[in-house]
């Protein structure tokens, strides 16, 4: 079983991966935020929405580093 960050600029919102043997900690997308058990979407350009799943991000412990996709 893999396991790790699914980075997918192409997923979408609604994607079912529970028939592949993975073990996704978290899915980054650049106008959405995916979190186990948490999606933030918004339109490329959101300011408050990205902020929104950034500190989301930030409350379950995801470095800074890793909170700088583009809005």
């Amino acid at each position: 079983m893999a396991r790790g960050v699914l980075i997918a600029e192409s997923l979408r919102a609604d994607a079912n991966l529970d028939r592949l043997d993975l073990c996704v900690d978290r899915i980054w997308r650049s106008d959405a935020g995916v979190y186990a058990g948490r999606v933030f979407r918004y339109p490329r350009g959101d300011l408050a929405g990205r902020a929104a799943a950034a500190d989301h991000g930030r409350a379950v412990g995801v470095p800074e580093e890793q909170l700088d996709w583009p809005a």
